[in-house]
């Protein structure tokens, strides 16, 4: 009897140790975090030029700088915080007033993302941060800031890329609601919560943009918005900041090719 316990004993052991490192190892697959995969981001910067100036000098016409702060920067240089204060480069955006830039791949995660102006110097304070949605590719809707009315210190929206066809986003960064009247449904629309509709390819939509005034609405932008097959538009409307702007909003549309971009 004793022999057959002994026995058993010893085929019990090693099975033991094999269940017990398997635990162990099941544990730290648990623990390591799951690596998000890198992806694209893409800026969109909205607002208006300022106004053309020029001076005459010895008979000639010279077209005269934007004054400071009018303007976003040509290029942006895209850093991730790596902790300690440390930050690695990512690429490099170039920018222009109402277009999308070009993509630029940014690692996935959380940490924040940073913005800063060529040949400034990593100890200058950064033009912009943003926190980037965990994964997933995404659009950063920039403008001025309402404060000082300059591009010095922008203000910033993150909205999903990765849009469905057939669609389309409204997305407000004015400061205060707008009413939309889209293809006939009345639309209340806040700051930074974008809503989505409908637009079927090759079927264009009449929609009106205003402000609410008492029980009333103050139609402001009147127009039609279409798409083709494969498609999502995002319609952002922002703040009219020019010198002395004829309407309070602006409108800028761009066009995905949903599932590309």
């Amino acid at each position: 009897m004793k022999s057959d316990s002994f026995r058993g004993m010893r085929f019990c052991f090693p099975l033991l140790l094999l269940l017990a490192g398997g635990l162990v190892l099941r544990a730290a697959d648990e623990a390591e975090p799951v690596k998000t995969p890198p992806r694209q981001m893409r800026l969109l910067t909205v607002g208006e030029d300022p106004p053309f100036r020029q001076e005459i000098r010895d008979g000639v016409r010279y077209q005269l700088p934007a004054p400071p702060g009018s303007l976003p920067p040509v290029e942006l240089e895209v850093m991730v915080a790596a902790g300690d204060d440390r930050e690695k480069a990512s690429g490099s955006l170039r920018l222009r007033m109402g277009s999308m830039s070009a993509p630029v791949t940014v690692p996935g995660g959380v940490r924040p993302l940073i913005f800063r102006v060529p040949k400034a110097g990593m100890e200058s304070e950064p033009w912009h941060r943003i926190q980037p949605p965990e994964n997933g590719d995404f659009i950063v809707v920039m403008w001025r800031g309402q404060k000082d009315n300059t591009w010095d210190k922008p203000s910033s929206f993150v909205i999903p890329a990765n849009l469905p066809p057939g669609k389309a986003s409204l997305v407000n960064v004015a400061p205060g609601t707008v009413a939309v009247v889209y293809d006939s449904e009345k639309i209340a629309l806040p700051p930074k919560r974008p809503v989505m509709r409908t637009l079927n390819p090759g079927k264009p939509i009449g929609f009106q943009v205003g402000l609410s005034r008492g029980n009333g609405f103050k139609r402001l932008v009147s127009r039609s918005l279409e798409q083709g097959p494969g498609q999502h538009s995002i319609v952002v409307f922002y703040r009219a900041d020019g010198e002395k702007p004829r309407s309070p909003l602006g409108i800028e549309v761009i066009r995905l090719n949903a599932g590309k971009e």
